[in-house]
């Protein structure tokens, strides 16, 4: 990404991405997530990167990284300051700076510089300088020379910006100068000085300045294996050409330019403006038109989303102008009227006034009554959702009386209960093994067949997976029952494998029965019931379904090609995929987490109601509760 190749950058994350398997650590996962920010923000699709951006922090704050916390806060007040949201972005700044503070640390260079950029765009020059100057020190203290040129070239920019030609020409020397003192990287920030250096020659008129300075960077990029010219290095250049009147060159350096970019490229319109210029110098009208109207299309799209904050701009503006007018107008009134217009305007605003207050008093009475109700459903939902878990207590108890080896998993795969056989297997104790995820306790080569394995049983399909205990080399099974209870457990039965073809599948509890009668209406209606769920939650969180099921913790969520899936859970979404052996109290504790955790409007959760009463006419009818 440091070089701008970031098709490249974008496939070697994906390849990271796989890399990392289906179980990657807290700092992987962060990684992960900060660079595919920065590569949104690289590739100017600033809003997607926030939400990377967002999703760092959250992993930071998780796992009690707070540089890591501090470091995403400071970009994401880079990203909403680019979305000119100058108070989010200062907020964040603030944040990320607390943060530094409270771990004894001084601000960063980057922190200073992004203060900075935020209070030049308020127009606080002198202030913004200063700023510049903090983050200037605090680079030169940390030796970091590529972001002091970068500190020193953004100055010079504001200089130029001012006028002050004097100014940024001693910044742009310094930057050379710091350019030279390091190594490869700062290639970029010595030829985007060279080609500042001649743009302020050619404002000066002294072409053959300009042409020194450009010369002195050509011969760099020729002296340096596999470095390419910067764009503003190129525009420059371009520009110097024409002045030369050698449009040809010009030209072909232009072409150049555009071909190295990428097509999503915030440079192409600065790129496309000059090439039009260029083919006007060389005569060629057409090209050059469709050259301007290429750059234009280009500038359209940025500038759509400057678009509605200048339209806000325009219509405070507008009200501005006819607030001044309307005050002139009252002035102009004589006292008598003026009094008497006082007078009704204070009866009126304070029966507007009254008229308000017992309107909101009102309001208020309601949404306490609503609110009310609502907690009341909440419990109600919520006793629900607990009436179909596991006994925990009871499951214990039932499961030491057992003379075999049995595990309980969730729909997570993690262990709820275990006897003393299975914790004696993982050399283990109970305690130890509950809140552990099952298949970390199987070797590495029988964690893929377990997991499908499980993906199987909604099917019916019941398979062992054998795997070779280390310790006293002994080939073990592991046989998962083709049934859930409660909130969606797997009972897992352990055996050595010639014991375990001879003896009977683990016993499952009393309350689970098979549907028998009205299958298909019973499907449709838990089909339904999923949608419904589904789509309340989506609509009022603004959360996909993967965030429902890792959230509620009732649908189990692997990583499948790089991306989080939930295979049962979409089953349940459609007729056509809809498992033999339906888990419908999983189904009924999902509305009820829905109905419990999300704040839905009167109409989504009547609708929701009223398929969950349909689903419980069916299990109630054919006594399945």
């Amino acid at each position: 990404m440091k070089r701008a190749r970031y098709p490249a950058a974008k496939r070697a994350l994906e390849c990271a991405a796989r890399s990392a398997g289906r179980m990657p650590t807290a700092n992987v996962r962060y990684d992960l997530a900060r660079l595919r920010g920065i590569l949104a923000y690289r590739t100017e699709r600033i809003d997607r990167a926030l939400p990377f951006y967002e999703c760092a922090a959250q992993i930071a704050r998780s796992s009690g990284d707070r540089e890591g916390l501090a470091k995403m806060r400071n970009n994401s007040a880079i990203a909403w300051h680019r979305l000119g949201q100058s108070g989010r972005a200062l907020a964040h700044l603030r944040e990320s700076m607390r943060l530094r503070e409270a771990m004894g640390r001084e601000p960063t260079g980057a922190n200073w510089m992004n203060l900075a950029d935020i209070h030049d765009a308020l127009g606080e020059t002198d202030r913004a300088m200063a700023y510049y100057e903090s983050s200037f020190r605090a680079y030169a203290r940390a030796r970091e020379i590529a972001d002091m040129a970068h500190v020193r070239q953004t100055m010079a920019t504001r200089a130029l910006q001012r006028g002050d030609l004097a100014q940024a020409r001693r910044w742009l020397d310094d930057v050379v100068s710091l350019a030279k003192r390091g190594d490869a990287t700062l290639a970029p920030f010595r030829l985007r000085a060279y080609a500042a250096l001649a743009d302020l020659a050619l404002r000066e008129d002294d072409l053959a300045a300009a042409r020194r300075w450009i010369d002195e960077g050509q011969a760099f990029v020729s002296a340096s294996d596999g470095l390419r010219a910067p764009v503003d290095f190129s525009l420059q250049a371009a520009r110097l050409e024409i002045r030369e009147r050698d449009a040809d060159a010009a030209l072909r350096r232009l072409n150049d330019a555009l071909a190295a970019l990428p097509s999503d490229d915030a440079d192409r319109a600065r790129v496309f403006d000059a090439l039009s210029h260029a083919q006007q110098a060389a005569g060629d009208l057409d090209g050059a038109l469709r050259s301007a109207r290429a750059a234009q299309e280009l500038d359209r799209a940025r500038d759509a989303m400057r678009r509605n904050a200048q339209t806000a701009a325009i219509r405070q503006g507008v009200a501005i102008d006819r607030a001044v007018a309307e005050a002139r107008a009252r002035e102009r009134l004589g006292d008598r009227r003026l009094r008497a217009f006082a007078i009704l305007a204070v009866v009126v605003a304070a029966l507007t006034a009254a008229a308000i207050l017992r309107a909101r008093w009102r309001a208020r009475l309601r949404e306490v009554e609503q609110h009310a109700r609502h907690q009341e459903e909440v419990a109600r939902y919520r006793r629900l959702a607990d009436e179909l878990r596991v006994d925990r207590a009871v499951l214990e108890a039932s499961l030491d009386s057992r003379d075999d080896a049995v595990c309980v998993i969730d729909g997570c795969g993690q262990i709820v209960a275990a006897n003393r056989r299975a914790a004696a297997l993982f050399d283990a104790e109970v305690a130890d093994l509950v809140g552990v995820a099952f298949v970390e306790r199987l070797p590495e080569d029988a964690r893929p067949t377990f997991v499908a394995a499980l993906e199987r049983l909604d099917d019916g399909i019941v398979e062992r997976v054998a795997y070779r205990r280390e310790c006293d080399d002994t080939t073990w099974c592991v046989e998962p029952s083709d049934r859930r209870y409660g909130d969606g457990a797997i009972f897992l039965r352990l055996a050595p494998a010639v014991a375990n073809s001879a003896q009977p599948p683990a016993v499952d509890p009393p309350e689970a029965r098979h549907v028998r009668d009205s299958r298909e209406g019973f499907h449709a209606a838990l089909v339904e019931l999923m949608l419904s769920a589904v789509d309340a939650w989506e609509r009022s969180t603004g959360l996909n379904r993967l965030e429902l099921a890792e959230r509620s913790r009732i649908w189990r969520v692997s990583i499948d090609d790089g991306r989080l899936r939930a295979r049962t859970m979409d089953r349940y979404l459609s007729l056509s995929k809809f498992p033999q052996n339906p888990h419908w109290r999983d189904v009924l504790r999902t509305a009820y987490y829905v109905l419990a955790q999300c704040p839905l409007d009167e109409h989504a959760r009547a609708e929701l109601q009223r398929r969950v009463e349909a689903v419980l006419g069916y299990t109630r009818r054919d006594a399945m509760v």
